[in-house]
């Protein structure tokens, strides 16, 4: 007797961000949140970074490199929020619902500038340097 199995159908693909629709995704979802539209080169470089293309971006001091960072974790955020932006297709698989970001920073200056622009976009933070590493163990001894 011969069986005839059937393939489980195949997954759907996954969402690609540095196109056209992906580009106008993610540039409704940052708008939406930020008030602002992103600069073309932020939306170029978020596009990529979200397709799991590692980015590297040396732009003059104030010109948005921070952008990147919010912007990024923005779309992420929505996306897994809510799967359905990406149409038939589905998120990348290096997409997290909860996900969170390390970012290093040389000075404790680039810290204090970099902190509440994450949190204007409703990002929390948690800045951890020798300042406030010194003051949680204050503030340990206290209670």
């Amino acid at each position: 007797m011969l069986s005839h199995h059937s393939n489980p159908p195949d997954p759907p693909p996954i969402y690609k961000f540095a196109c056209a629709a992906g580009r106008e995704l993610c540039c409704k979802i940052i708008t939406a949140r930020l008030g602002y539209e992103p600069h073309g080169y932020q939306l170029d470089g978020i596009c990529q970074a979200l397709d799991g293309v590692d980015l590297l971006a040396v732009t003059p001091t104030g010109s948005g490199k921070t952008g990147f960072l919010v912007m990024y974790l923005l779309v992420m955020h929505a996306v897994m929020r809510e799967p359905s932006l990406c149409g038939e297709a589905r998120p990348p698989p290096h997409f997290r619902k909860d996900a969170a970001m390390v970012v290093v920073c040389p000075t404790k200056s680039l810290e204090l500038d970099m902190a509440p622009k994450f949190q204007a976009a409703g990002i929390a933070t948690l800045v951890i340097n020798k300042d406030t590493t010194d003051i949680a163990r204050r503030q340990a001894v206290v209670h």
